[in-house]
Parts: C-alpha cells; structure tokens; sequence
C-alpha cells in the first residue's frame, strides 16, 4: 500500500513534530534555561498617567481629515 502526497508530507510532519518534543523534553531534563527571544515580553512601569493625545495627533497625522472626535472614538472601539 502507497501513501498519498497528503499522508506522506503529514507523516514526515508528525516525525519532525515528535523528535523537536522530544529534544525539548531532554533539553528541560537537562537543566538547560531556554532562550527565546520571540515569545520575550519586556515590561516597562512608569508612575505617570498614559497620555491619549499623543496618540490621537499621531494619527491625525497619519491620516489627514480625521477629526479627534472620529480618532478618539476608534481607540475606544478597538479598546484602547
């Protein structure tokens, strides 16, 4: 019995799958620290209230005709 193109490129993915898991496994074992500079998140805490206009000027310069009324209200729908 042959595999299709389909079963063969997914097999070949799983076998790739399952040997990076294992590797990692062993890594952790190991005592090893990863370093992942892509999944890192900096925080940064300032005492100081967040100032909207800025952000409203930058994007009525970013997009001429647009009122800070209009600018304001889109932050607020998209939850900033």
């Amino acid at each position: 019995m042959t595999l299709s193109k389909y079963d063969s490129d997914f097999s070949d993915a799983m076998a790739i799958k399952l040997r990076l898991n294992r590797e990692a496994r062993q890594s952790e074992d190991s005592g090893e620290p990863k370093q992942s500079k892509e999944h890192e998140t900096i925080i940064v805490q300032t005492n100081a209230p967040y100032d909207r206009s800025a952000e409203v000027q930058d994007l009525i310069a970013k997009h001429p005709g647009l009122t800070p009324e209009a600018a304001e209200q889109g932050l607020r729908e998209l939850g900033f």
